[in-house]
């Protein structure tokens, strides 16, 4: 099970990202961060794919928050592609 969120918004860097999407293994804890200048849907789910599919293959629960991006139809469509059930949580419980 992989939790993510965003962390927005940030001071801009040098490559102009502002925005950090964070990635949390449930079991190990294990936290994997992205700075991002992009924050649409299509781009989440390549970073999800850049930093969790690629090393550690699907998980089979994707828990988020009701962010747009992450209800999104691109999103919902790339974790049934992976065979991950997308689950958000309630709205002010994480």
């Amino acid at each position: 099970m992989v939790s993510m969120d965003f962390v927005i918004p940030l001071p801009g860097s040098r490559r102009g990202n502002t925005a950090l999407l964070l990635f949390q293994c449930s079991f190990t804890r294990f936290v994997m961060g992205k700075a991002m200048s992009d924050t649409t849907a299509l781009v989440v789910a390549q970073a999800f794919e850049e930093c969790v599919y690629r090393r550690f293959g699907a998980p089979s629960l994707i828990r988020h928050d009701r962010d747009p991006r992450f209800m999104s139809e691109v999103f919902q469509a790339f974790a049934e592609m992976m065979q991950s059930r997308s689950r958000a949580t309630l709205s002010y419980r994480p």
